[in-house]
């Protein structure tokens, strides 16, 4: 994944190297858990194994606690939960965010099962750390943990509250150390709300939807599951309604990703309440339509694996059935399909071939530092980081100058619609990619330039 792989590979090399977060470079508002973790891993610089081995870690960990959770929630078909996130789990770098709700959603179950000031403090760790990972699920985390306790046992909100406080100390005394903690919260901020405000794609129309497309199917999933699960709160006992009143508070929250960016990797990875609601739905039904109706929900998740077997979107089984060449890099060997092939392989050879030094890639495609082993001529991952903030452009023009790379590579792509592309969204660096650099050779969409 050139950009979603490619940035975590490209925060984590920063804070590897002793860089600067705020200052070195431009944070995102993830949190700092998975790029610390990744530095730390890195001993010998990016690797594509590592990475691998650290998501096949968290599919483990996530099927896991999938069945802890279901096997609290529903009394029968648990076992679609953690089937459905074994058939489509979502982008395998999505991972930190799915193994997060699930967590959170179980550190929540165990303090309703036994409300005590022991499990208030793991609740209360369990949203630091799932904060660390990704901000917002650790303030979804403060949210609903404070809503059930302070019913019952308001006196252990401190506990609740003080892992959090103390991790986000530490995070902030970090970057105060080198001066960069305004700089860091600014940029999470906007981070943040550029993130609020996706144009492309849009959510899927009634034509879509008729069109018997599988992932318009699976978008409009949410907004009949919850609605369906809040109606029968009613009808269940209070012990009962109180855990799937976590189920469908965690799941609304969780669903924002769906609101942000309507498409299939921001559903599945919206996955784990919204599994965990259908089947507690489902499990009202009479055995025989329950399990049709259980298989028919891993059939529309198997079908869209079908449909697009090499979409890395869909994190699914079939993707190895697409990515049959293994291409060696500086980060290890890549498993690319023959399109990503036919691109990649001549273009990092040509790479080799140019003058050592920095390399400035100025759209979205991060990776290509790792796969390349050049550092980053850019203190910014993606065009998404300066869209239309003619200041913003002037920095990282002024950084790239400073480092002078040798060599460019450039395909004006976007990962967030036409507006978010380096000619719309940000023409001054467009503009100064193409005085200081010349083309010299095209591979596909790539283009390897060289400066002037």
């Amino acid at each position: 994944m050139l950009y979603d792989v490619g940035e975590l590979f490209f925060f984590a090399d920063a804070l590897r190297t002793g860089r600067t977060p705020g200052l070195d470079f431009v944070v995102n508002g993830y949190g700092p858990g998975r790029y610390l973790l990744f530095a730390a891993l890195f001993q010998d610089g990016p690797s594509l194994a590592v990475a691998a081995a650290v998501f096949g870690v968290l599919r483990l960990g996530i099927s896991a606690l999938a069945w802890e959770v279901a096997r609290r929630v529903v009394d029968r078909g648990a076992w679609l939960v953690p089937a459905a996130l074994l058939v489509a789990p979502g982008p395998l770098h999505k991972g930190f965010f799915l193994l997060g709700t699930l967590a959170l959603a179980l550190a929540l179950l165990r303090w309703l099962e036994d409300p005590c000031r022991r499990r208030a403090w793991a609740l209360g760790a369990v949203v630091a750390g799932a904060g660390l990972f990704r901000l917002d699920l650790g303030l979804f985390g403060l949210a609903l943990g404070a809503l059930v306790l302070v019913g019952q046992r308001p006196r252990d909100l401190g506990a609740l509250v003080a892992p959090s406080l103390a991790a986000g100390a530490a995070v902030l005394g970090w970057t105060l150390a080198d001066g960069a903690t305004a700089a860091v919260v600014a940029q999470v901020l906007d981070d943040v709300a550029k993130n609020q405000t996706i144009t492309d794609p849009r959510f899927p129309g009634v034509a879509r939807v008729a069109s018997l497309d599988v992932e318009a199917w699976l978008l409009v999933l949410p907004l009949l599951v919850y609605p369906l699960l809040a109606l029968g709160l009613r009808r269940v006992d209070p012990p009962n309604r109180r855990r799937m009143l976590v189920v469908l508070l965690l799941g609304v929250l969780t669903a924002n990703q769906v609101r942000m960016k309507p498409e299939l990797g921001h559903l599945l990875q919206a996955g784990p309440m919204l599994w965990l609601a259908l089947a507690a739905l489902l499990q009202r039904l009479p055995r025989v339509p329950q399990h049709g109706a259980q298989l028919a929900v891993l059939g529309l998740l198997a079908s869209a694996a079908f449909v697009r077997p090499g979409d890395v979107y869909t994190g699914a089984f079939t993707i190895p059935w697409e990515r049959v060449h293994v291409v060696p890099t500086a980060a290890g060997p890549a498993r690319l399909n023959p399109g990503e092939r036919a691109e990649l392989e001549p273009l990092l050879a040509a790479l080799a071939a140019t003058p050592p030094g920095p390399l400035w890639v100025p759209s979205n495609e991060p990776l290509l530092f790792a796969l390349s082993g050049r550092p980053s001529a850019s203190p910014v991952v993606g065009v998404v980081y300066v869209v239309g903030d003619a200041a913003a452009q002037a920095a990282v023009i002024e950084h790239v100058e400073a480092a002078a790379p040798p060599v460019a590579v450039f395909v004006d792509s976007t990962i967030e619609g036409p507006s978010r592309t380096l000619r719309e969204g940000a023409p001054a660096l467009h503009e100064h990619l193409t005085r200081r650099y010349a083309p010299t050779q095209t591979f596909g969409r790539f283009t390897l330039m060289e400066r002037r």
